[in-house]
């Protein structure tokens, strides 16, 4: 089983980077990877559709979701991708009042290509997903 995981901070509040995250269906507007997402469903059980670079495709399932402890878990029901079993969560962490840490974690199974490859294309993702939000808060 491979994974990924990233602690990466933003120069933002916690709460004004949450609100950019927290719809589950809008990822679209922050991640560059997805090209369009759209979820069916609302809180947990709602399942997102994207539509990701270079053609690719993915339906994901929210299956945690705690506005609380700002944060959301989800898994992939099927893909295009070369994967598996991919299981992830994402969390912003308030670290000052002007400063938080984003957290996001997964595993999955590669099938067909070599892991590292795919680690480094899922930590590319979630990377330009942190550098997107930077550049949205004007950070």
């Amino acid at each position: 089983m491979a994974g990924v995981t990233i602690a990466e901070p933003i120069p933002a509040p916690a709460d004004r980077v949450w609100a950019q995250i927290r719809d589950f269906g809008s990822i679209s507007d922050w991640l560059p990877a997805a090209e369009a997402s759209e979820a069916n469903g609302a809180g947990v059980g709602a399942v997102r559709m994207l539509a990701l670079a270079g053609g690719a495709s993915a339906r994901e399932r929210l299956e945690a979701f705690d506005d609380g402890a700002r944060s959301y878990a989800y898994t992939v029901i099927d893909s295009t991708l070369p994967m598996t079993g991919y299981r992830a969560s994402i969390r912003v962490e308030d670290t000052g009042a002007e400063s938080c840490t984003l957290h996001w974690s997964s595993t999955f199974e590669p099938v067909g290509v070599p892991e590292d490859e795919m680690v480094r294309q899922i930590e590319g993702s979630y990377i330009g997903g942190v550098e997107s939000l930077r550049e949205r808060l004007g950070k």
